[in-house]
């Protein structure tokens, strides 16, 4: 009796993934690196060369590294306080998918200063590899209708 509970609680972390998985820490890294916003390259190698995004606020469909490349823009026009790019809230994993939420600090782009803006994104690996990535940004007015200011 005391093997088939045993068994029974096995199977049941295996399936719902209670505890962190190599994922949720690959993500941890995935984010460290965004956060120090200094090395595009080790960024940009966590995602496969076939990678797609979807930005669910402004319809952008992104595939591969040349568009991801244009997408997150890293240049010298990006501006952080010392506390960096973001905070990282919660990150949760389930069947090879990882559910993260925190909040990207203020910052300044090509000279405009932005707000905080919070985040839920749900990355989907494979090989430790992203393969997807869904983001849900709760953008500020301006990024959303830059013509209108």
């Amino acid at each position: 009796m005391k093997r088939s509970k045993v068994a029974i609680s096995c199977a049941l972390l295996f399936l719902f993934g209670c505890e962190p998985s190599n994922d949720q820490e690959f993500i941890k890294a995935h984010y460290k690196v965004y956060k120090q916003h200094d090395d595009f390259n080790l960024f940009l190698s966590h995602y496969s060369k076939n990678a797609s995004l979807v930005d669910v606020v402004t319809g952008d469909s992104i595939y591969g590294h040349e568009d991801l490349k244009h997408f997150f823009q890293w240049n010298d026009s990006f501006e952080f306080g010392e506390e960096g790019a973001l905070d990282l809230y919660s990150l949760e994993s389930n069947k090879g998918y990882v559910h993260a939420h925190g909040q990207f600090l203020p910052f300044s782009w090509k000279g405009e200063n932005y707000p905080a803006m919070e985040f839920y994104t749900t990355f989907q690996i494979e090989k430790g590899k992203i393969i997807y990535q869904r983001d849900s940004i709760v953008y500020p007015e301006v990024l959303l209708n830059p013509n209108d200011s």
